[in-house]
């Protein structure tokens, strides 16, 4: 949801997804789960992590 919601520039509403993502996973970083995702293409991938940096992710 945090990716989808930073690739509609609607960043200030990802503040509840990203604060979900940090409690479950404090060291969670971009480029570990880009290397996780196995369903989508390389593209989808991109969009993905451009979503995730755009809410203010750590890679």
């Amino acid at each position: 949801m945090a990716a989808t919601l930073g690739q509609l520039d609607l960043v200030d509403e990802t503040t509840s997804h990203v604060a979900a993502i940090l409690e479950a996973r404090p060291d969670f970083s971009i480029a570990r789960y880009r290397s996780r995702i196995l369903y989508s293409g390389e593209d989808n991938k991109d969009r993905i992590v451009a979503g995730l940096f755009k809410v203010g992710l750590a890679e």
